[in-house]
């Protein structure tokens, strides 16, 4: 069932897929090369510099046009202030502005190290460097970059306020 479901998803990619899977093992590295949607804040159907910038005036307590002001693209589905700051309400809600782990979701470290990961993606001390709370659950680069590209689905949504 496992195996169906993610050769329809391979398949919905793309990548063609054959008995032995080969289509799959494709997918998932596709999918591994890419930071993870939810960091499309303007839902243009990419994670850009714009999107990073916007995460990190909202977590500096930027609100109304300020905040996304020559930052929408002309492609973008989520165009409104009010559509971007309630999914950016929604993601923070579920833990996602906190790539760290340590329970606050802070504009000089988390969003330092969206911007880094998932914009320019970066890894190593290069992505960790003076922007990581050596106290959070996610404290090496391995963790926080995971984080980025694919989530944490052990943490329980609203774990982290």
């Amino acid at each position: 069932q496992v195996k169906a479901s993610l050769m329809k998803a391979a398949t919905s990619l793309g990548y063609p897929t054959n008995v032995q899977g080969k289509g799959i093992v494709d997918a998932v590295a596709a999918l591994r090369s890419k930071p993870l949607s939810v960091w499309d804040i303007d839902d243009n159907d990419e994670v850009s510099q714009s999107d990073a910038i916007i995460i990190i005036k909202y977590l500096f307590g930027y609100t109304g046009a300020e905040l996304v002001n020559g930052l929408i693209g002309s492609t973008a589905k989520r165009t409104s202030v009010e559509a971007i700051t309630s999914y950016l309400d929604q993601i923070k809600k579920g833990c996602f502005l906190d790539p760290d782990g340590n329970g606050r979701s802070d504009a000089l470290s988390d969003g330092i190290l969206l911007y880094r990961g998932a914009v320019l993606g970066e890894s190593g001390e290069a992505l960790i460097a003076a922007a990581i709370d050596p106290g959070g659950t996610r404290n090496t680069a391995d963790k926080v970059r995971d984080f980025i590209f694919y989530g944490d689905l052990a943490s329980p949504p609203g774990a982290c306020h």
